[in-house]
């Protein structure tokens, strides 16, 4: 008599934890050498960190939009990383497809910072809003900076 033996999964979990083991992570804000539109020579982290930390140099005021969002989600954020890291060990998702999530998640929530703007970013200078004709807007003028902001997945080997 012989037994078959069934795999209901453990090798695809094996898989999985494996990869847990190797401290996969997200990596999300301004990544790449993206160009700004209007001023070719500055780049869209060049751009961002003026406004995340301030230039004293050009007159931008601190507006921060990602430490910001990390100080007001990182509950929220701990939360979620739990429960999808419980879900790939119940194999019910993947490492990649949980990176996906929570990247979605951050890269989502960074850019509502920006659109909803922070009620303590100060106001843009007459300049400013003459030059975008009439915006107050703070942080957006061609949305190229909000729309740069992305995720990507580090899968360490």
């Amino acid at each position: 008599m012989s037994t078959k033996d069934t795999d209901r999964g453990y090798l695809k979990l094996l898989k999985e934890i494996n990869l847990l083991r190797k401290k996969p992570s997200i990596k999300v804000g301004l990544i790449g050498p993206n160009k700004h539109k209007n001023t070719k020579a500055v780049t869209m982290v060049k751009m961002g960190t003026a406004h995340e930390f301030g230039s004293k140099n050009q007159n931008i005021p601190q507006r921060s939009f990602m430490r910001t969002t990390f100080d007001q989600r990182k509950r929220s954020w701990f939360l979620k990383t739990k429960k999808l890291k419980s879900m790939v060990l119940s194999g019910k998702t993947t490492v990649s497809r949980s990176l996906d999530t929570l990247g979605i998640t951050l890269e989502t929530d960074i850019k509502s910072k920006i659109q909803k703007e922070d009620p303590k970013w100060p106001s843009l200078s007459p300049q400013t809003i003459k030059r975008k004709r009439g915006s107050t807007k703070k942080l957006i003028d061609t949305g190229q900076l909000k729309n740069s902001i992305r995720y990507i997945k580090v899968m360490n080997k």
